[in-house]
């Protein structure tokens, strides 16, 4: 038995397909470029370098994977570092979308409060007012002073 809304979809791709100009989702597989592969690969050891991560761990692979991406800016062709969208190949600004999306999402699973609140500060130390050879330095509010 052929289910209706299967048919449809397939007469709706046929539809679809005979456009010429039109690309269809999950019909052509994208590529990788060479530099993008390169980075990607150092991005998941970047994430697979530790077994637990901690705020602290996560913010460090932050700067970690920004500092390695401009590197690679710097270092690839002009046409792969204005590269933002996924048709012809991924590029290494994909790659650092991917790879710090996967970061943000550690960062949300780990437990414990996101934003930081410091200590109170310790309760400030009355100093006594520094005196040389019974001579007070600095101004005297006492008024039994002759």
């Amino acid at each position: 038995m052929i289910d209706a809304n299967d048919n449809d979809e397939k007469q709706v791709r046929e539809i679809l397909a005979s456009i010429s100009n039109l690309e269809l989702p999950g019909e052509e597989e994208v590529e990788f470029c060479e530099h993008a592969r390169n980075f990607l690969d150092w991005g998941e050891q970047l994430l697979n370098a530790k077994k637990e991560h901690t705020i602290v761990s996560i913010n460090q692979a932050k700067i970690l994977l920004i500092d390695k991406f401009f590197e690679w800016y710097h270092y690839v062709p002009r046409s792969h570092r204005t590269k933002h969208s996924k048709r012809g190949h991924i590029c290494i600004f994909q790659v650092l979308e991917m790879l710090y999306n996967q970061l943000k999402i550690i960062e949300l699973g780990i437990t414990g409060p996101l934003i930081f609140i410091p200590p109170e500060p310790p309760p400030m130390k009355i100093l006594p007012r520094p005196t040389i050879a019974g001579i007070v330095l600095g101004e005297d509010t006492d008024d039994n002073i002759q």
